[in-house]
């Protein structure tokens, strides 16, 4: 299956969701925005500095991404930025340096992409909203 056809299929199961359900689900995903952060920061202390452990604040960017508004999703990838970049320095030693450096780069890559692709999707969910509101 395609990517194209898998983005397909994600948008006709939106499409035909309940917008409620929808706002429930998003919400019940702010209460774990900060103990993922917590989780990586401690996952990425405890590996070598070539692991490429903070490209996984990519998750807790895009639930934020999700819940919140543009601000703080802006917020949490400066947050997860920072992160990213102190975690380079704690890191356990190991690996190559300029490969851990250029993971890093890619994982701030990442996280930036991530507030987009949240924000996208966010405006797409009220999109939906709105269209359900017109049709009932």
């Amino acid at each position: 299956m395609s990517v194209v056809s898998l983005v397909a299929l994600a948008v006709g199961t939106l499409l035909n969701a309940d917008p409620k359900r929808i706002a429930r689900i998003v919400g019940g995903m702010r209460i774990a925005i900060l103990p993922m952060f917590a989780l990586i920061f401690l996952l990425d202390w405890v590996t070598s500095a070539g692991v490429v452990a903070p490209a996984l604040y990519a998750v807790p960017v895009l639930a934020t991404s999700l819940c919140v508004s543009l601000e703080w999703s802006f917020a949490s990838a400066l947050f997860a930025s920072a992160l990213t970049y102190i975690g380079y320095f704690i890191s356990q030693p190991g690996g190559n340096v300029e490969d851990a450096y250029i993971n890093r780069l890619i994982a701030a890559i990442l996280i930036w992409a991530c507030v987009l692709f949240g924000w996208l999707l966010g405006h797409v969910r009220k999109e939906i909203q709105a269209f359900h509101e017109q049709h009932k």
